[in-house]
C-alpha cells in the first residue's frame, strides 16, 4: 500500500486524499511493526494543510496519542467546522473531560452545541445516539453552570 500511495503522490502531487492515504499507511504499518510511526506525520500534514476534512481529524489523534490535547485542538476543531461527524463528537468529549482547559482559542459552547446538533444528522444506531444524548446532557450542564455564575 505504501508503495502505491508514493506512487500516487508522485503522479498527482496536489490530490490530498493520496498524501492522507500515504500518511496513514505509513502509521499503520509502523504500529504492526513497532517502529516510528511518526514518518507517516508530514505526509497527513500535507493533506491536512490542503484541507482534507480526514486528515485534519487524524492529525488531531495523532496529537493526542502524544498528550497534546493543545496541539490536537485546531486540527480537531477545524475538521468539526468543516462537518466531518467523528470530529464533531470528539472535540465535545475533550473539551468536557477537560483536556481542553488550556488550550485557547477554543470552540465556544454555542459552537460546540451545534456541532452536536449537527451530528444528530449523521449519528445512527442505538450507541451512537445514546453518546450524541449523553455529551448534550453534559454539554447542557456545562451551559447552566457558567450562567449560574
Amino acid at each position: 500500500a505504501i508503495e502505491a500511495c508514493k506512487e500516487a503522490v508522485a503522479a498527482y502531487p496536489e490530490e490530498p486524499r493520496f498524501h492522507y492515504q500515504l500518511g496513514r499507511a505509513i502509521v499503520y504499518q509502523a504500529d504492526r511493526a513497532n517502529s516510528d510511526w511518526r514518518l507517516g506525520l508530514p505526509h497527513l500534514e500535507d493533506a491536512a494543510k490542503m484541507g482534507h476534512t480526514q486528515a485534519l481529524f487524524v492529525m488531531g489523534l495523532m496529537e493526542q496519542r502524544e498528550q497534546d490535547f493543545c496541539g490536537a485542538e485546531p486540527y480537531t476543531r477545524a475538521a468539526a467546522n468543516a462537518g466531518l461527524k467523528s470530529a464533531r463528537i470528539s472535540y465535545v468529549n475533550e473539551y468536557l473531560s477537560g483536556r481542553l482547559n488550556d488550550c485557547p482559542p477554543r470552540a465556544s459552547l454555542e459552537d460546540m452545541a451545534g456541532f452536536l446538533e449537527d451530528a444528530q444528522e449523521q449519528v445512527s444506531g442505538w450507541y451512537e445516539n445514546m453518546l450524541l444524548e449523553a455529551l448534550s446532557r453534559q454539554l447542557d450542564a456545562a451551559r447552566d453552570q457558567l450562567e449560574d455564575r
